[in-house]
């Protein structure tokens, strides 16, 4: 397998919003070609090699992924990210963004999914958010969105979580067919 990547290290602009738009920091208009791979994090955590998926992405011409930072689809042992559970959990996210833009990819990190079980707690689910946005404002390649479908399941957000100085952010989703939750922040996520 042959990966696309380039030699010398990249740093992609930041993006940020002007009116209805989305522009990179040096002018450039700019569209979100995003593919959803939610696991794509945990996959990365368990040490998984995840640039044939960035590959395939690319070669159907994505221009990035939208992944969940938490989660928990329900299976004991496999397909769910407790943080909690990981103690490399914030030090692999830097490498992590650097492997993405290795394929000039950005991604859309959804902090909170079935949060009641993933981050159970207002103040576990204060000091993750927290630590996330730390850890996320220096990295150029990101757009984080704070819940995937808040009013769904167990995702609703209990702890403190104001919008990050410094990063690209949504207040989150709410589920199909609903209004986005107030207030929008930077974008809103239908």
């Amino acid at each position: 397998v042959v990966y696309i990547t380039n030699l010398k290290p990249l740093t992609l602009p930041r993006i940020h919003v002007e009116g209805l738009r989305f522009v990179t920091d040096d002018g450039k208009p700019w569209r979100m070609a995003f593919a959803d791979s939610f696991r794509l994090y945990e996959r990365y955590l368990r040490n998984e090699d995840i640039r044939p998926i960035l590959q395939e992405l690319k070669s159907l011409k994505a221009n990035g992924v939208r992944v969940l930072g938490s989660f928990d689809f329900g299976t004991p042992q496999s397909q769910r990210l407790y943080p909690s559970e990981h103690p490399d959990y914030f030090s692999r996210m830097p490498r992590f963004f650097s492997i993405l833009q290795e394929f000039s990819f950005y991604a859309e990190w959804c902090a909170f999914a079935d949060t009641q079980r993933s981050v159970p707690g207002a103040a576990n689910q204060t000091q993750f958010w927290n630590q996330t946005c730390d850890v996320l404002r220096p990295i150029t390649n990101v757009l984080l969105q704070r819940v995937n479908e808040g009013n769904q399941h167990e995702n609703g957000v209990d702890g403190q979580t104001e919008k990050p100085a410094g990063v690209l952010s949504s207040f989150g989703s709410n589920g199909t067919g609903d209004d986005p939750p107030l207030p929008f922040w930077d974008f809103c996520d239908l």
